[in-house]
């Protein structure tokens, strides 16, 4: 967490379907989730990511586990994406009590605990470190609470233009 802080810590960058980094976390998690559904719709059109997969992975898993730990066993976890012009979104959304709307900006701070989670195991670093990588990748991390859910964690990447294949590539991969 420090290196990142403090820039420290270089970004090992390449192109990534986040439909790969959602399986890897979701993987990571699988008994975590053995009475929980979760719900992905990461359509087939979304563009690959100018990334640091592993970094990206583990903001996903540190979601995903607040989802469970703060929300009822077996209530649904919902992961959805979407490309827009400029910027990819991904959401990971719960059923639980939502998050405190004084809270839902603190709770990205290092060592911040919410009153409702005293009974929860942790230092308060998970939200601070993902924050800390999302925007390491010029993006931006919020919470949220969403009517008929709990609360919502949104990412917002920005896009990047793939590098274009080289003509014997480009046929090479049609053969």
């Amino acid at each position: 967490m420090a290196r990142l802080s403090s820039g420290q810590i270089t970004l090992h960058r390449s192109w990534n379907a986040i439909e790969e980094i959602v399986g890897s976390a979701l993987n990571r998690l699988d008994k975590h989730l053995q009475d929980r559904p979760v719900r992905t719709l990461l359509p087939d059109s979304l563009p690959l990511l100018w990334i640091d997969a592993v970094l990206m992975e583990q903001v996903l898993v540190n979601l995903i586990e607040n989802a469970v730990k703060y929300t009822s066993p077996g209530s649904p976890i919902d992961i959805e994406a979407t490309a827009l012009p400029e910027h990819f979104r991904l959401s990971i959304s719960d059923y639980g009590p939502g998050i405190a709307k004084h809270q839902q900006t603190r709770i990205f701070e290092k060592s911040y605990r919410g009153a409702t989670e005293t009974q929860q195991n942790g230092v308060g670093l998970g939200l601070a470190l993902c924050k800390t990588i999302v925007e390491a990748h010029g993006g931006l991390i919020q919470a949220d609470n969403r009517a008929g859910k709990g609360a919502e964690f949104s990412i917002e990447l920005p896009l990047h233009a793939p590098p274009l294949l080289a003509e014997s590539e480009a046929l090479s991969s049609v053969a």
